[in-house]
């Protein structure tokens, strides 16, 4: 009898085996990977490296060149100093008894963190309050070889490089198209905007802050 038992255990165990192994892939479907599935770009088309799509999203607390900052200094619950600047192409504003500071690359709270330690060691106040609010309100430059030489221009989302020095009117006639200067911070991107025009894929997506220049051709 108890033969028997073991031989009906063993049987039960290899069909739960024999069940298992002919399982299909639906029935266990792998665990998806970060970015698994996304489609990149056609060969040849990226823009610059560093440049791209892919490109991280920067904090909206990060201040730009052309941001507005409304600044307020204040010494024992008495206003010392509110006013709004705006960071200029170089990243600076002007503060009080500091002449100019550079704002851009920092958040709101580590320039007043940066104000207010410059105010303190150079002895104009002991223990100030600053506060340092963004505005909403974010621009760019262009400049250089463009019919419109306005200069600073409001920022919008997802706005190119071609966009933009349309929005300045366009190339004038002693343009290089295909060498376009691109200054993003410390670092400055050669684009050839004749080919982002042909092959959108090519095009390079504009930040605030960035500064476009459009060289002069060397004959006419």
């Amino acid at each position: 009898m108890s033969g028997s038992k073991s031989l009906r255990s063993l049987a039960a165990l290899l069909g739960i085996g024999v069940l298992a192994g002919c399982r299909g892939p639906s029935d266990n479907p792998p665990i998806p990977v970060s970015g698994a599935g996304m489609t990149a770009a056609p060969g040849g088309g990226a823009p610059p490296s560093g440049l791209g799509p892919a490109d991280e999203v920067v904090s909206e607390d990060i201040i730009r060149n052309g941001d507005t900052l409304t600044m307020r200094i204040m010494v024992t619950d008495t206003v010392k100093y509110n006013e709004q600047d705006r960071v200029d192409e170089f990243g600076n504003i002007t503060v009080p008894h500091l002449e100019t500071v550079k704002a851009a690359g920092l958040t709101s709270a580590q320039l007043e963190t940066h104000i207010r330690e410059q105010l303190v060691a150079g002895e104009f106040y002991v223990d100030p309050q600053v506060i340092v609010i963004l505005g909403r309100d974010r621009y760019f430059w262009v400049s250089g070889e463009v019919t419109n030489r306005i200069g600073q221009i409001p920022y919008s989302v997802g706005l190119t490089l071609t966009r933009a020095i349309a929005m300045a009117g366009g190339f004038n006639e002693w343009a290089n198209r295909r060498e376009v200067s691109l200054t993003r911070g410390n670092e400055v991107f050669t684009i050839d905007a004749e080919a982002a025009i042909k092959d959108p894929n090519r095009d390079v997506e504009i930040r605030p802050g960035d500064r476009i220049y459009v060289k002069r051709r060397l004959f006419s």
